[in-house]
């Protein structure tokens, strides 16, 4: 639908996921700095966000360098 294709269009740039979709919710996951999950979140107000889940700040080992990411998955 219209709709799938213009959330995508919104979370590309944010190298954001869709990792369930039905009729009535797209589930969206994206990884990143707190500036960068806030700025998604806003564009994708607009479209009706019915549950946001946030797990704070995630340290893991990647490589040799250390990352802080968050993650954050939420329906729209």
């Amino acid at each position: 639908p219209q709709l799938s294709a213009e959330i995508q269009g919104i979370i590309t740039p944010f190298r954001a996921s869709v990792i369930d979709i039905s009729k009535e919710s797209i589930a969206i996951q994206v990884t990143g700095k707190p500036e960068k999950v806030d700025a998604l979140i806003t564009l994708l107000r607009p479209y009706g966000i019915k549950e946001i889940a946030r797990t704070g700040i995630t340290a893991f080992l990647r490589g040799h360098q250390p990352e802080v990411m968050e993650l954050e998955s939420f329906s729209v």
